[in-house]
């Protein structure tokens, strides 16, 4: 039973090859860094700094990279929408998504066109508070 599940896996996975879409978007960019600073005492100080790196970034794929328990980011590669009015959205480009405590819950994201080679932003974590996240991405 184990040998003909791992031949038939050997197979699928073959066959996927040889019909796999070779048109398949696909982004440069493939390494994340994400720093939490804290201003204290009149300077900056870094709580962690995390890392996210990946081999490939296409369209069906979903880098991501959590934080804490309730904070992390996603990433998203869209195809683009040729009938859509605004003209970034119309071609493929590149989605950062920082969420707190589930995936839908975004508190900041930043946006670049498929053929960049960087996105970066920063959000405080609070209205009035003290600590950033910073979020880089791009070609490693």
């Amino acid at each position: 039973m184990k040998n003909t599940f791992l031949v038939l896996f050997v197979l699928y996975g073959f066959a996927s090859s040889l019909f796999a879409d070779e048109s398949k978007t696909c982004s440069a960019i493939n390494y994340c860094r994400v720093e939490k600073k804290t201003w204290r005492k009149n300077d900056w100080h870094s709580d962690y700094i995390k890392e996210a790196n990946f081999a490939s970034f296409c369209s069906m794929d979903r880098p991501a990279l959590q934080l804490e328990p309730e904070l992390g980011i996603e990433l998203w590669l869209f195809n683009g929408d040729k009938t859509e009015n605004n003209s970034f959205k119309s071609k493929p480009y590149v989605h950062v998504n920082l969420y707190t405590y589930k995936l839908t819950y975004v508190v900041a994201s930043g946006s670049a066109p498929l053929d960049g080679s960087v996105i970066s932003f920063s959000h405080r974590l609070t209205p009035k508070g003290k600590t950033f996240i910073d979020v880089t991405c791009f070609k490693k």
